[in-house]
């Protein structure tokens, strides 16, 4: 299949260099970058390589397979330097029905370490000091 197709588009290219050659007029009309200050050979030669790009690009829809791989490495790959760790592709592609975030109250995602907001006992104070709790678990 991608023979033909390379085939196609290069007899794309040739075919629009002779019909530009042959009547011009037709290059001028259908080129919407066509600009006068440049010469007619070139301008023939652009709109042949656009058109057998277009055909190209067109009949070979395999590129999305090799694109969208290869865009999600890259993102997943921008967003560690970021320190965002995205476990895989699947996550990232689901991550647009995400409704809710919930954070815990490390600080970890607002200071990048860990950080004590708050303690709270659940178990009466004078049996142990809240500094001594405080050592235990530092």
């Amino acid at each position: 299949f991608v023979p033909f197709i390379v085939f196609v588009s290069i007899a794309t290219l040739l075919v629009w260099i002779v019909i530009g050659f042959l009547n011009f007029e037709i290059v001028e009309t259908y080129f919407p970058g066509y600009n006068r200050s440049i010469s007619r050979t070139e301008t023939i030669i652009r709109f042949a390589f656009q058109a057998s790009i277009t055909v190209l690009c067109i009949a070979c829809p395999c590129s999305l397979g090799l694109a969208t791989p290869t865009a999600v490495m890259v993102g997943t790959g921008v967003g560690a330097q970021n320190g965002i760790l995205i476990k895989g592709g699947e996550p990232l592609e689901m991550a647009h029905k995400v409704k809710v975030v919930v954070f815990d109250k490390t600080g970890t995602i607002t200071h990048g370490t860990p950080v004590v907001n708050q303690v709270k006992l659940l178990m009466e104070s004078n049996r142990i000091s809240h500094h001594k709790i405080l050592a235990i678990v530092g």
